[in-house]
């Protein structure tokens, strides 16, 4: 047996919200359902730099970073199977939040990545408000979502970890932009976000 994600939305809204609260403000929707569902694990992050997730900080990865593995299982909610929009199964990922609102925090989501590097658009979309007539191909949601992503990237100084076209002459760019120590201890804490023109 399988079920929809939209349909079991509020009820994981709801379990989530008695594990406690976010401290800082996340992004949501007008819906009262469009919301990111409560994760213990960035409970005390938010979208200011000062309170992000450290692995955000972390300028290039090791290996340590690229020894996960695909979940085993698929997603279950009382025995059954989690579904998408598309009628596919849902991943297992414990990184990501039950649930995501539409305009889900680019922080949020590429700190899951970097977590789990297996991790997939897809797997942020199918946890967002939508409707089951939608199918999951929606190149303009995960366009959205992809944008939004490598817009915050740039101006906070956040390597891609995936290898895409201009990779290098991204690195290559903030190599020589930021201060050696940075590079030399692996992480840009110290530094601060890039002003608009300086956004290679």
């Amino acid at each position: 047996p399988a079920v929809y994600h939209q349909d079991i939305r509020e009820q994981l809204i709801k379990d989530a919200a008695r594990l406690g609260r976010y401290r800082h403000h996340l992004a949501r929707g007008k819906d009262k359902l469009d919301i990111t569902a409560f994760h213990p694990a960035y409970a005390e992050n938010g979208p200011e730099r000062q309170h992000w997730p450290k692995i955000l900080f972390q300028y290039a990865p090791t290996m340590s970073n690229f020894l996960h593995t695909k979940p085993p299982i698929w997603q279950l909610h009382d025995g059954r199977v989690v579904i998408d929009c598309n009628n596919d199964a849902m991943n297992d990922y414990p990184e990501i939040p039950v649930t995501l609102a539409r305009n889900a925090d680019s922080w949020l989501m590429l700190t899951c990545m970097r977590l789990n590097n297996h991790i997939t658009i897809q797997d942020f979309r199918g946890r967002m408000p939508g409707d089951r007539k939608m199918s999951m191909a929606d190149p303009l949601g995960r366009n959205r979502i992809s944008m939004n992503m490598t817009r915050f990237r740039k101006f906070g100084c956040c390597l891609t970890w995936n290898s895409i076209r201009n990779v290098d002459t991204q690195r290559e760019y903030l190599d020589k932009k930021l201060p050696r120590r940075c590079i030399r201890l692996n992480s840009t804490e110290s530094f601060r976000k890039l002003f608009p023109w300086e956004v290679a």
